[in-house]
C-alpha cells in the first residue's frame, strides 16, 4: 500500500535562478518549458513521503537513490508515493499528468552501494566563494576532490525555508 503526499510546487527564489539559471525564465534556453524547481526542493517534496513510510528513524540512518525524470514547474500539482519493493521500498512522483518527475529506492540502515564510496580527503567546511566560477555542467571538473562548504544556519532559517520556501510544515523542521 505505501504512504503517498501531495505538495504543489512552488518557483524558486531569486538567488536559486542567480546560481543556476534553469531555474528562472533562462530555462527555455536550455529546452525547458520555463523555470524548473530546484530538484532539492522536489527530493524535500518527495522525503515527506519517505518519513512517512519508513519513520523518523530515517532521518537518523536511511538512504535514499533517486533519478530526476522529468522538469517540475511552479504549480505543479506532485504525488509521492513510497512503498514496499524488491531491496527496500520503491519512490515515485508524478504530476498531475501522470508523468513521472522522480523515481527511486531507499531504505532503512547503510545503502547497498555504502561501501563503493571513498571519502573524500579534504573534509575541512569551508566559507562559500562568491567570486567562483560559473561553469555549465559539461565543464565541471568530474573525479575532483571539492571541499566541504559550511553554511551557517540557524533554527529559525531552518524552519522559515521548510515551511516558506517548501510549504512543508511538518514540526520536525
Amino acid at each position: 500500500m505505501g504512504t503517498t503526499t501531495t505538495f504543489t510546487a512552488i518557483a524558486d527564489p531569486p538567488e536559486v535562478a542567480k546560481a543556476n539559471p534553469i531555474h528562472g525564465e533562462a530555462g527555455k534556453k536550455f529546452g525547458y518549458d520555463g523555470a524548473i524547481v530546484a530538484g532539492i526542493s522536489t527530493y524535500g517534496w518527495a522525503a515527506a513521503a519517505i518519513i512517512g513510510e519508513l519513520g523518523d528513524s530515517w532521518l537518523d540512518l536511511g538512504w535514499s537513490e533517486t533519478q530526476y525524470r522529468a522538469g517540475v514547474y511552479e504549480g505543479d500539482e506532485l504525488t509521492t508515493t513510497v512503498a514496499v519493493g524488491d531491496g527496500g521500498y520503491t519512490i515515485t512522483q508524478h504530476n498531475a499528468d501522470g508523468v513521472a518527475t522522480v523515481t527511486g529506492t531507499c531504505g532503512l540502515g547503510l545503502a547497498p552501494w555504502a561501501d563503493d564510496f571513498d571519502l573524500p580527503t579534504n573534509r575541512q567546511p569551508q566559507p562559500p566563494s562568491a567570486d567562483g566560477p560559473r561553469l555549465p555542467p559539461d565543464q565541471v571538473p568530474t573525479f575532483t576532490d571539492y571541499p566541504a562548504m559550511r553554511v551557517s544556519l540557524s533554527r529559525d532559517v531552518a524552519v522559515a525555508w521548510a515551511t516558506q520556501r517548501l510549504a512543508d510544515p511538518d514540526p520536525r523542521y
